[in-house]
């Protein structure tokens, strides 16, 4: 069994949801459709547990590479160090030292921002093999090359628990946002991910980090978004939703194999 759950590590903490069984996929799969039909079914599994430990790493990354230059034991010196952080570089007034460690951490900042970028990319392309999984468990017989997860979401339609998944996962605003992103950068051009100190801070609000500015994509506008948003939250909302497909798609094999 591929526990997909056991291939976090850090502080991107494991759903409570039930763990997909990737195995038991493959062999009903072969079981409802024959040994021919699973050769490319097994490349699409070992595929999703790549990308989602990809993501992972690129989402821990994007934040720890940062985490080394906040170490005060107050959040108001860190917000401070921050100011000094991003300006000490040209300021005429400040020792030497911090001079360099302002130099190098605008050096971390563009690695912090590809892992931001990385991440999202490899959450997209874990959709996209997604589509592949259920296209060929549910032997929905779509073009390998024309397969979207919307066009299999259509294709599904008889399938209500699975086209009820689909929609729910389509229609929520982290994957909106996650296809807006990632086809932004890689289509048209770059939505950065820059170091912002927030001015005016309430209570509970995050004050300093990456943030992600608003943009348009398709006419549709995005408002602005912290990294550490995407690459934890929306990622383990985004991959969740995943599982719970593939679980779903293991009951219909399950119910297909018994009335056989």
């Amino acid at each position: 069994m591929v526990d997909l759950f056991s291939l976090y590590t850090g502080d991107i903490m494991p759903s409570k949801a039930a763990s997909w069984n990737t195995e038991e996929l493959f062999l009903l799969a072969r079981e409802n459709y024959g040994e021919k039909h699973v050769s490319d079914l097994q490349a699409y599994l070992n595929s999703i547990s790549k990308r989602i430990r990809m993501a992972a790493y690129h989402s821990l990354e994007s934040r720890d590479m940062l985490k080394g230059f906040f170490t005060h034991e107050t959040e108001i010196e860190n917000y401070e160090q921050g100011f000094d952080l991003i300006f000490g570089h040209m300021t005429a007034n400040i020792e030497e030292e911090e001079k360099e460690k302002s130099v190098l951490f605008h050096n971390v900042l563009w690695k912090a921002e590809a892992h931001v970028i990385a991440c999202a990319h490899a959450i997209h392309s874990l959709i996209d093999i997604m589509a592949q999984v259920i296209n060929s468990g549910l032997n929905l017989k779509i073009n390998e090359n024309d397969v979207t997860i919307n066009k299999v979401k259509q294709a599904s339609v008889k399938y209500t628990k699975i086209y009820s998944l689909l929609t729910e996962l389509t229609d929520r605003e982290e994957y909106k946002y996650l296809v807006a992103f990632a086809n932004s950068q890689k289509h048209i051009f770059c939505v950065p991910a820059t170091f912002t100190i927030q001015m005016e801070v309430k209570v509970g609000e995050r004050a300093y980090g990456l943030k992600i500015p608003n943009f348009t994509f398709k006419t549709s506008h995005y408002a602005e978004k912290w990294s550490d948003d995407l690459v934890v939250k929306d990622f383990v909302i985004l991959k969740d939703r995943l599982i719970n497909i593939g679980i779903e798609i293991n009951k219909t094999l399950k119910d297909k194999k018994s009335l056989l």
